[in-house]
């Protein structure tokens, strides 16, 4: 798409001079950042900012060790490690928006010191991605080596906020000393720029998934403000713009994001971020947002909306994340989606119990710099929020999630959101047949999310954990048999187009979805998402939604090639379950009830405690959930049961 339509030779046309790209004021612009104070709401954020750098200017610059980095491969510990890391990159972006605001000189030599600390860093890789084996290809090592330059997320993030840093502050800091910036740019061009020029087997190239736009994005950024070298400028974009081809080839046309809402920021929110930039370099020649698939990939998150904040939480997604407001914004500006603008005020603004505070840190990601710069200058904040207005029901074939609403209106009603998909997704759990349920606005019945993530959430033992294996989700069990995950991300060449498809295992058959005159229909077959060994024959799940009386209908046919038949259906919610009489159960969901009825000579039904503990999940749901576990026996090989929610 990209290259198709902006050939390399065009570039030199489209794109102007190699460096010095400035799509924000610097700090000697003192018109544009007094400006600031005309939007009340807009000066009151960059306030909030400086209250903060002022309170923390003698915390210091956290230090790493080569300790940190070792208990990854030791213990599996990452967070450590990881809070100093992206600590040092997001104390660097408000300490600089800071000094851009009030040009008083108070930080700028503590924000020399962060940038020294930073470039001295032994490798701005990640220490969890260290041990990839990524190009240049040598066995993984205990700790970084400099002779191996690896470019992950965090090193290409890395570039980018030191390049942005240095672009807003380069008056003063060349007024302290030239050797600052010329240091930024020499360890961005080793440890990034050259080694993305010099291999093409990067694990990210294919496209496959969330790092070729998060890496694409930083590095095209990074290059615009550093890169001066007018022929390697051009041959990095070009290279970078093959990796968001192949990437923009793996999704469907409806812009379904299989990684979840929570990566989208990352997925679909740095596409936005790619075509700001070369929207922005090349003086609004290059403009893509009138492709449908492109602006479909906006528009998921409205496909995706419970309501209240809240998203179908599939794949490995935060329960409790914060989506980046302003891709959200600029996403509906330029689309034209009065919704996505709606949604990113309701975000900025702190409705429905969000986060609206550009101040709070954000712990484990290097995104300051890039978000809170951007909210400042691209939101109106005298805008007031408006309700979100979702669609009453999506389909989304490509990733095969629906969502049906009893109401359109934000937080109002009963609202379905359910998958099948297959079980070698990215970001994968397995959860196949996955469905939850809010009800004006509480989630009833939950998908609980991703815990901390530590070496076992990406390595032999991930379906292990509980919150990513069958045994957190609503998904049978079937014999003591639960839904399992392929071999591993499988991949093959795709000769037509020329990019690595993926190739999937355990996936749903028989997948139907309809829209009726009530509300809608979700028909699956998770049969293959079993192991053979357990002999499942048919596992089809039928979702009713009836708009009209805020219900909703699950049946559960299972078949396996041989008799007796035992099955363990397990639902989860954060909120108070009861039961109410034999065959009925309530969740209260504050105002308003949930009624949960079966019939007793199909099912029994138990309540058990599931006690958190991880801060991720505590942070989204509070120290206890509630698991109800419907079981169901045949003496056949053959049963079904259904079981009925209906606002009461």
């Amino acid at each position: 798409m990209f290259q198709d339509r902006y050939p390399r030779e065009t570039l030199d046309d489209l794109l102007g001079p190699a460096g010095g790209w400035r799509p924000f004021p610097d700090i000697a612009d003192r018109d544009a950042w007094e400006g600031l104070r005309e939007q009340p709401g807009r000066w009151a954020q960059a306030q909030r900012i400086c209250d903060w750098a002022a309170a923390h200017a003698d915390d210091g610059w956290p230090a790493i060790s080569a300790r940190m980095i070792m208990r990854f491969a030791r213990h599996g510990d990452r967070l450590t490690f990881e809070r100093a890391f992206f600590a040092r990159r997001n104390r660097l972006a408000r300490l600089t928006l800071a000094a851009c605001i009030t040009d008083d000189g108070r930080h700028l030599e503590d924000i020399v010191d962060g940038i020294w600390h930073i470039c001295d860093e032994a490798s701005w890789c990640d220490c969890a991605h260290y041990h990839f084996p990524i190009p240049p290809r040598r066995p993984p090592e205990l700790l970084p080596r400099q002779d191996r330059p690896i470019v992950d997320l965090f090193a290409a993030e890395t570039a980018m906020v030191l390049a942005e840093s240095c672009a807003l502050l380069a008056p003063r800091l060349d007024a302290i000393s030239p050797a600052i910036r010329e240091r930024v740019a020499r360890e961005c061009r080793a440890r990034v720029f050259e080694p993305i020029l010099a291999y093409d087997d990067w694990f990210w190239w294919d496209g496959h998934h969330n790092w070729s736009t998060w890496i694409a994005g930083n590095a095209l950024g990074a290059a615009g403000y550093l890169l001066d070298d007018h022929a390697a400028d051009r041959e990095l974009t070009w290279r970078l713009l093959g990796v968001l081809d192949r990437y923009l080839a793996r999704y469907g046309e409806d812009g379904g994001c299989d990684e979840g809402t929570m990566y989208w920021g990352v997925a679909g929110g740095y596409l936005l971020r790619v075509l700001e930039l070369l929207h922005a370099r090349s003086r609004g020649a290059i403009d893509l947002y009138g492709v449908p698939k492109i602006a479909n990939m906006g528009r998921y998150l409205l496909s995706s909306y419970l309501g209240n904040g809240r998203f179908g939480p599939f794949a490995d997604c935060d329960p409790a994340g914060i989506l980046p407001a302003e891709r959200i914004w600029r996403y509906g500006e330029r689309i034209d989606e009065p919704q996505l603008i709606n949604l990113a005020l309701r975000i900025i603004h702190g409705a429905d119990g969000l986060n609206g505070d550009i101040a709070t840190p954000m712990e484990f990601f290097g995104e300051d710099m890039m978000s809170m710069l951007r909210l400042l200058w691209w939101v109106d904040w005298e805008r007031s929020p408006e309700p979100v207005q979702a669609p009453l029901d999506s389909w989304l074939p490509s990733i095969q999630v629906m969502s049906a609403r009893s109401h359109s209106a934000d937080g109002e009603g009963l609202v379905l959101c359910a998958k099948a998909g297959h079980n070698t997704e990215n970001h994968n759990h397995n959860d196949v047949g996955q469905f939850v349920l809010t009800l004006d606005g509480a989630p009833a019945l939950i998908d609980v999310g991703v815990g901390s993530y530590t070496a076992q959430t990406f390595g032999p033992g991930r379906y292990e954990i509980w919150c990513i294996g069958a045994q957190g989700h609503a998904v049978p069990v079937i014999n003591g048999h639960r839904q399992q995950a392929g071999p591993g991300f499988g991949y093959k060449m795709d000769a037509a187009r020329d990019v690595h498809a993926l190739e999937p295992w355990f996936v749903s058959r028989d997948v139907a979805y309809e829209r009726t005159a009530d509300g809608a229909v979700f028909r699956l077959d998770a049969a293959p998402c079993y192991d053979p060994a357990a002999g499942v024959e048919r596992l089809v799940r039928r979702l009713v939604f009836d708009r009209a009386a805020q219900s909703l209908r699950l049946e559960d046919e299972i078949a396996v090639n041989a008799g007796p038949l035992t099955v363990e259906l397990p639902l989860l919610s954060p909120l108070p379950v009861a039961q109410v009489q034999q065959g009925e159960l309530q969740i209260d969901c504050g105002g308003c009830v949930l009624a949960v009825a079966y019939d007793p000579a199909q099912l029994t039904c138990r309540l058990e405690p599931v006690p958190l503990s991880d801060p991720k999940l505590t942070n989204a749901w509070g120290s206890q959930l509630t698991r109800m576990v419907f079981t169901a026996s045949s003496e056949t090989a053959r049963l079904g049961y259904a079981i009925a929610f209906k606002r009461r």
